[in-house]
């Protein structure tokens, strides 16, 4: 190569660094403008409990609205509903509390609100052109209430119902329930439907339900006021005679496994359905996606009444609150619209995870005729006029473990305690513990 080819490489080599050196600080430059404009995202956190297909329906839900708000980013935060509330408090009390929640109805509401740890939803709610609250039925409007205050949005509504296994009953020749029956006739298709093998075990139990479920049925409330607890009411005569006419079932008929057949078997009562053990259950409408995988036909009725009359059904309501610790409420306001709103809740009525408290999603859900249950207008209709919820007070889980539980116990598991007896323990320790532990 010539001497003056190499002068001109050289030559050429140096105006490129040069350009190159002008260059660098140019992009250098214009990298710092891009970091300076550029948003770092809000991240907002949602606690809730549940199962894989709450995971799955929540997931569903949020998806769009990542995609259109990058500037908000969600986390989800599952937890066991054993000790969910506990593990929120702490998180309050260490200053990493999430900045959305979930909550249920009675005294899990009462456990946040007494606390004054969560955010009034109503300014946010008037404020906001999107959301109207006539949408929803009133009744899960008002569990969340308390006063002028709307502490909770509602996504979740979870009428209590029995289900019975129509497979059973044809084999037994048993006609099916229907909304208006009571007490006895429960009694007799229960009777007809538990079957014991020929050394006189029982492999086919007739019913199975909660003794708290049986009281509303015939009128009792437990308290005088399910929302301000003053006093126990538990002596009145519908309840006394609840709590015998479940007694005999259990002890006299036998035709309710007690807790302990559960326990020796090793199955749940919902197992024990879904197995064929059980004819007939009474438990919430959570419990959908589950028995729409059974391999039996089966359908839903209204709990019976008792001999009173003018019955109670019990519901759960779940929604989600805002917590006032958290530092983004505008945002956090805007992602509660969407995992509470119509499209969140018809994902949820499509995993059958709950009914939805927006009336026109549920009301095209009764209509709506391909899937089970069939006969489910009348117990919605009955359960958002004459439902009612737990007892509105942030203790009263403890009432129920440490004042009722070893009486009960003995009377109705064991039924070695007259029921008289039992109430007569428990009443003057509820008022006591009322009396000193009065809501805000």
């Amino acid at each position: 190569m010539s001497l003056n080819m190499n002068r001109f490489i050289a030559s050429k080599n140096k105006k490129m660094q040069s350009g190159i050196f002008l260059i660098l600080p140019f992009v250098l430059f214009l990298a710092a403008g891009c970091a300076k404009t550029e948003k770092i995202a809000t991240e907002i956190r949602i606690a809730f409990w549940g199962d894989v297909q709450e995971i799955q329906a929540k997931t569903e839900t949020l998806k769009e609205f990542e995609k259109e708000h990058p500037e908000i980013r969600i986390k989800l935060e599952h937890a066991p509903f054993q000790g969910y509330r506990e593990k929120i408090l702490t998180q309050m009390a260490g200053g990493t509390a999430p900045d959305i929640i979930e909550v249920g109805s009675g005294f899990d509401m009462a456990f946040f609100v007494e606390r004054n740890v969560l955010e009034d939803l109503m300014p946010y709610v008037k404020q906001d052109n999107e959301l109207n609250l006539t949408d929803f039925y009133p009744r899960t409007i008002e569990i969340f209430s308390r006063g002028s205050r709307l502490y909770v949005m509602p996504f979740g509504f979870e009428p209590h119902a029995v289900y019975y296994n129509k497979d059973l009953f044809d084999k037994a020749g048993v006609p099916y329930p229907t909304d208006d029956w009571d007490w006895y006739d429960l009694l007799d298709k229960a009777q007809k439907l538990t079957v014991k093998d020929k050394n006189g075990k029982v492999v086919q139990w007739g019913f199975h339900c909660w003794a708290w479920a049986i009281t509303p049925s015939n009128g009792g409330l437990e308290v005088d006021d399910r929302f301000n607890p003053r006093r126990s009411t538990l002596d009145e005569p519908g309840t006394i005679e609840a709590y015998k006419f479940y007694m005999d079932m259990v002890h006299k008929y036998k035709v309710i496994p007690s807790s302990e057949t559960s326990e020796q078997s090793g199955m749940s009562f919902v197992q024990m359905f879904m197995s064929g053990r059980l004819a007939m259950i009474y438990t919430g409408f959570w419990e959908l996606g589950n028995f729409r995988q059974s391999n039996f036909d089966w359908d839903i009725v209204l709990f019976p009444k008792g001999p009173k009359g003018n019955p109670w059904h019990p519901i759960g309501v779940i929604g989600y609150a805002i917590t006032k610790d958290s530092k983004h409420h505008e945002q956090a306001w805007e992602v509660l619209k969407v995992v509470a709103g119509e499209n969140a809740q018809k994902i949820r009525v499509k995993y059958g995870l709950s009914l939805a408290p927006i009336k026109k999603v549920t009301d095209n859900w009764i209509n709506y005729p391909k899937e089970r249950p069939f006969n489910r207008k009348k117990v919605v209709e009955e359960s958002i006029k004459r439902g009612i919820v737990s007892i509105y007070h942030p203790d009263w889980p403890y009432v129920m473990e440490t004042i009722y539980r070893e009486p009960m116990y003995l009377a109705i598991d064991k039924g070695t305690k007259p029921v008289e007896e039992a109430v007569g323990e428990i009443m003057p320790k509820v008022n006591e513990f009322l009396r000193t532990h009065p809501l805000n």
